[in-house]
């Protein structure tokens, strides 16, 4: 009797400590203005429960025939931005030129975003950097640049730091498209080797945080932290076998979230401390992390889940600093697609594109 009393004991606490919300707050939006033929979204930024931006590409029919006929196997579509203003319930389309929009980021009430061309198998891709700071109503051209533009931190004057870019063409593009440079106002300056991307910009503390694999260690993985105010670097290791992901800033603690034997860790780590192991997601699949968020004492993880050929998404959210999750799972959990969060005085506000004019909003 007193071993089933224990167990029960051990049932409630595992319960308590991760539990799964049958009754997801995920709502499904539906529209037409999204049921378009060869359409793709890169990215959203939520700019408040009502005001949202999906950042993609999509194609006409006449286009791809176009292309067919002249034999152009690299043709690009037509970089596109849907707004909407009513959390999701209708989108406007305001179209660019060709190419696509691959990667945005925010300081401020600015806002960034990169629109890559594919000119053909023997050019260079070029990368046309716009900024707005109307929450989207209106874009400049800052730049362009040689290179598909894979990595934005940049403050409201146009400085910071800009991955994937080349300073000229002469270079193959192969073997430097992982480079990154400080930008002053929009230009290219300085290529520097002490940033790697995915990376997270932290504007408001001046730190671009990343993981990377350690040079001198293949089981272990190293979390850096690069000032951009005095252009220095930091770097810890993380606990042995964890191979780091995404990393995030609350106020004076570091999270890092992992990867060890398919399964996903929490760990944190204070301005002058060692790594805390915080938590353990359990779940009954091959998974990998997808992206952290925390606001103050809110956190949100969404985790990939390998299932067989294809790959899905769960959300997590803890209002306790990492000591208790609740799952809610996404009623279209397809991978690939876009998802963003914002602290509302209501809670957790997210919304994420799910294809076929469908748009997923958490309240």
């Amino acid at each position: 009797m007193k071993y089933l009393t224990l167990s029960l004991a051990m049932i409630l606490f595992d319960t308590c400590e991760q539990s799964t919300n049958l009754k997801s707050h995920w709502d499904i939006w539906e529209t037409e203005t999204l049921k378009h033929y060869q359409l793709s979204f890169d990215e959203i930024v939520i700019l408040n429960p009502n005001e949202a931006l999906l950042f993609g590409e999509e194609d006409t029919r006449e286009n791809r025939q176009l292309m067919r006929e002249q034999q152009n196997l690299y043709h690009t579509g037509f970089a596109v931005i849907y707004k909407t203003k009513d959390g999701g319930k209708t989108w406007q389309k305001e179209t660019f030129e060709k190419g696509g929009f691959w990667h945005t980021c925010q300081s401020g009430s600015t806002l960034y975003a990169t629109k890559v061309v594919n000119h053909g198998r023997l050019a260079e891709k070029t990368s046309i950097l716009y900024r707005s700071t109307d929450k989207g109503k209106t874009w400049e051209v800052i730049n362009e640049f040689i290179g598909g533009v894979s990595f934005l931190a940049l403050d409201e004057q146009a400085n910071g730091y800009i991955g994937g870019v080349k300073i000229d063409s002469i270079k193959h593009s192969r073997a430097y498209s992982y480079d990154v440079y400080e930008v002053k106002k929009g230009q290219l300056k300085e290529q520097t080797d002490k940033i790697s991307y995915p990376a997270t910009w932290k504007p408001e503390s001046k730190e671009i945080l990343y993981t990377k694999q350690s040079e001198s260690s293949k089981i272990k993985s190293l979390f850096c932290i690069f000032d951009t105010e005095s252009k220095t670097l930091t770097e810890h290791e993380l606990p042995e076998g964890v191979n780091g992901y995404f990393a995030h800033r609350s106020e004076n603690n570091y999270w890092i979230i992992g990867e060890k034997n398919d399964k996903c860790y929490l760990y944190k780590k204070g301005l002058n401390s060692e790594f805390e192991f915080v938590y353990q997601f359990d779940l009954n699949e091959n998974t990998f992390p997808k992206s952290l968020k925390i606001f103050g004492k809110e956190m949100v993880v969404i985790i990939g889940m390998r299932k067989g050929t294809s790959t899905e998404n769960t959300t997590f959210f803890s209002s306790d600093l990492g000591k208790t999750w609740h799952e809610e799972q996404l009623p279209k959990p397809q991978y690939l697609d876009p998802v963003d969060f914002i602290q509302t005085e209501e809670g957790i506000f997210g919304m994420a594109y799910s294809g076929s004019g469908r748009v997923q909003v958490r309240k």
